[in-house]
């Protein structure tokens, strides 16, 4: 089963094949007619286009993840913290994204809070996600798995990844008096 996230973004200008043959025509033009200016500018392009995708392609190396809840059980209209934690351990900074797919027995109380969670991480560096839920119906059911995507610093190129870590919840009937 796949999950769409319509909040996602799209892919940038540098990702298409055809902003690649662009500037890379616009390269050979400015260096046969002489222009300096315009052939040093297409060739920082062309560096930071191939800088960013190597970045993106390593940033997944050396990085972990751990998800846990704070409660195992539940009842209906209790609050639940989903916690992520993500580790960076080399150098180099990324840029990570966290997305989870809830089932319609765990919610969120706003909008914003279901959108997926992002944010820097920069060498050597913690950074810990959290999101409440709320408990809707009964039932025992399974959280995630949850969809990570780290990339470049600049947000060009990104990597995904499917953890495959799900947590389990059960909640227990509404009390009635």
């Amino acid at each position: 089963m796949t999950f769409e996230y319509p909040e996602d973004r799209g892919t940038t200008a540098f990702s298409y094949p055809l902003i690649l043959f662009v500037v890379s025509i616009v390269l050979l033009v400015s260096l046969l007619s002489d222009y300096g200016a315009l052939s040093l500018l297409a060739t920082l392009v062309l560096l930071l286009m191939a800088i960013s995708k190597a970045w993106s392609l390593i940033s997944l190396s050396r990085v972990s993840y751990s998800i846990h809840l704070d409660k195992e059980r539940a009842f209906p209209e209790e609050m639940v913290t989903l916690t992520t934690d993500i580790k960076n351990s080399k150098f180099l900074p990324i840029w990570v994204q966290i997305k989870w797919p809830f089932t319609n027995a765990l919610g969120t109380d706003d909008k914003a809070s279901a959108a997926p969670q992002e944010s820097g991480v920069l060498g050597y560096q913690h950074v810990r996600f959290n999101r409440h839920l709320k408990a809707l119906h009964r039932g025992v059911y399974q959280v995630g798995p949850s969809h990570i995507s780290t990339g470049d610093f600049f947000g060009f190129f990104r990597s995904p990844k499917s953890i495959h870590k799900a947590e389990e919840i059960v909640i227990y009937p509404k009390l009635v008096e």
